[in-house]
Parts: structure tokens; C-alpha cells; sequence
């Protein structure tokens, strides 16, 4: 392997490195910034949930489906959760 070949190889493996290191990082801040919105949620009175929530879950549902970062998941089943208190369907 000649020596552009190897510059070229070095540049190609960094620039894939950092592209997937930045794709993470991107991912992290957009999962804590829901968790913040779902701890705005969880500040509203259990009235001001009920007008929301026909705009935010299904939103929060397709959420379910495809959420990796532990606190966003936690977050999310503490959402469901407290919906489950405000309609009777948890003890």
C-alpha cells in the first residue's frame, strides 16, 4: 500500500470514527431533551394533562416504539404510568 493509500485509509477510518461519534452525541442530546419535556409534563395538574393528551400520545406512543436511552424509557413509563392513575386503570 502505497503512502496516499494509507493517508487516504487513516482519513477514511477518522472521518467514519467521529461521524459515528457525533451521530451518538446527537442522539444523547435529543433523548435528554425529551426527558426534560416529560419532566414539564409531569409538572401539570392532572386537569391540564387531560386537554394535552390527545395531542401528545400518540406521539409519545410511536415514542415507545423506537426509545434506547434508559432515562428516556424510564420517563416514557412513568408518562403511561401516570395516565394509568388519572383514568383508574392502576392501583
Amino acid at each position: 500500500m502505497d503512502h496516499e493509500a494509507i493517508k487516504y485509509s487513516s482519513w477514511s477510518h477518522a472521518y467514519r470514527f467521529t461521524t459515528k461519534k457525533d451521530s451518538e452525541a446527537h442522539t444523547v442530546v435529543w433523548a435528554e431533551m425529551l426527558v426534560s419535556v416529560f419532566d414539564l409534563i409531569a409538572q401539570l395538574s392532572d386537569l391540564d394533562l387531560r386537554i394535552l393528551l390527545p395531542v401528545i400520545f400518540n406521539g409519545v406512543r410511536h415514542l415507545t416504539a423506537y426509545a434506547t436511552h434508559p432515562p428516556l424509557k424510564h420517563a416514557i413509563a412513568e408518562f403511561f404510568h401516570r395516565v394509568a392513575l388519572l383514568y383508574g386503570f392502576s392501583p
